[in-house]
């Protein structure tokens, strides 16, 4: 488990990040590492629908689920471990729909990107904890350092504020296809591990103007 998305997280002069068998929210170590499992599967969802826009492929249904996934990974907002599985294993359904659907317009597409073929290893969550271990949201922190690891958490903690908003606004009958298309790219770009500084702030800012546009107006 490695969780710093709100503010009862531990932070100590050694320490920063709840890390241990169970969160300062209560969250537990099993349901916080199969959140990081959604989130990569949530990812290669969004890849593939950045892919199926380019030949006109727009799914609502999908475009309203991939938020809503995601949103139940915010803080305190779910914590049954094996509703986070059956959302992964939807997402996981959704993306192969998608990539069909691709390859019925182009029989030789190809999805380079690093998550678009995730699959669930194993039925037993305890299994699942253990794969999910590899996408731990500090696994590579020590070689990017604290910099771009702060700016990838950033993007994604705001993102999964975004997430929210587009749910809230779902619920009440409020949709925009282009800020699907946003979320879809800039999530699936950090499903890629970036780490240009640059463009991280650029993201973390767009993530803001989608939330907020230019007009004024909340979306």
């Amino acid at each position: 488990m490695f969780c710093v998305q709100c503010e009862q997280t531990v932070r100590t002069p050694t320490t920063s990040g709840c890390a241990y068998a169970q969160g300062m929210c209560g969250k537990t170590a099993e349901t916080s590492d199969l959140q990081d499992l959604l989130v990569a599967v949530l990812q290669g969802l969004s890849s593939w629908a950045l892919i199926a826009r380019g030949y006109d492929i727009i799914d609502a249904e999908i475009d309203a689920f991939a938020p809503r996934a995601f949103f139940s990974t915010l803080t305190n907002v779910n914590f049954d471990s094996a509703r986070i599985v059956a959302y992964a294993r939807e997402a996981i359904g959704y993306r192969e729909s998608l990539a069909s659907q691709c390859r019925l317009m182009d029989p030789a597409i190809s999805n380079q990107h690093p998550l678009a073929n995730l699959t669930l290893t194993s039925d037993a969550i305890d299994q699942l904890q253990i794969q999910a271990q590899q996408f731990a949201l500090n696994s590579d922190k020590a070689e990017v350092g604290d910099d771009i690891h702060g700016l990838r958490l950033l993007c994604l903690y705001g993102l999964k504020g975004a997430a929210a908003y587009m749910e809230h606004a779902h619920v009440l009958g409020q949709s925009d296809t282009n800020i699907y298309a946003d979320y879809h790219r800039i999530m699936a770009w950090l499903g890629t591990q970036p780490a240009d500084m640059t463009t991280l702030l650029e993201n973390a800012m767009g993530i803001g103007q989608d939330e907020f546009p230019r007009d004024g107006n909340p979306r």
